[in-house]
């Protein structure tokens, strides 16, 4: 957690909860990553649904480079790679499987990030509630010093 989600609790009483969380889930460079590896995982799954590439080749199958009158072929040549039946349907499910394993990482991490910013919050609030008690506390001794005609400390 940051510094400055902490230093916002504790100089904010007006700051709720629910919105403490979304700042915290906003700027977590773990839930950033995490949401990263997802998109990145989305892309895997559209590669994984195309087709090979056909492929042209074109060049000199030989060349005279003696000059003695030996014949010069061209050669050109398209391929298409053939895929075994179920490879394509097997990678595709490859990379879905994959993307649910980021999206539950992901979900993992909310979860992590959540549960550390909860008990951040509950820090915070039982640290704001020991800092009133104890200014509650140093008034009412200053009161009965001030009662007392006791000099202030």
């Amino acid at each position: 957690m940051t510094a400055a989600l902490l230093a916002l609790v504790l100089s904010a009483d007006g700051v709720s909860f629910e919105r403490y969380l979304t700042d915290v889930a906003q700027h977590s460079p773990q839930l950033r990553t995490q949401r990263a590896l997802v998109s990145q995982a989305d892309a895997q799954v559209v590669l994984s649904r195309v087709f090979p590439e056909p492929t042209i080749t074109a060049g000199l199958a030989s060349l005279d480079v003696s000059f003695v009158g030996a014949q010069n072929n061209a050669a050109a040549s398209v391929s298409q790679p053939l895929e075994w039946p179920g490879k394509r349907a097997a990678r595709i499910d490859a990379s879905s499987a994959s993307r649910d394993v980021a999206m539950a990482d992901l979900e993992d991490a909310a979860r992590t990030v959540r549960a550390a910013a909860a008990l951040a919050w509950i820090d915070a609030v039982s640290a704001q509630r020991v800092a009133q008690r104890q200014r509650a506390a140093l008034d009412t001794l200053l009161d009965y010093a001030t009662a007392a005609n006791l000099p202030p400390p």
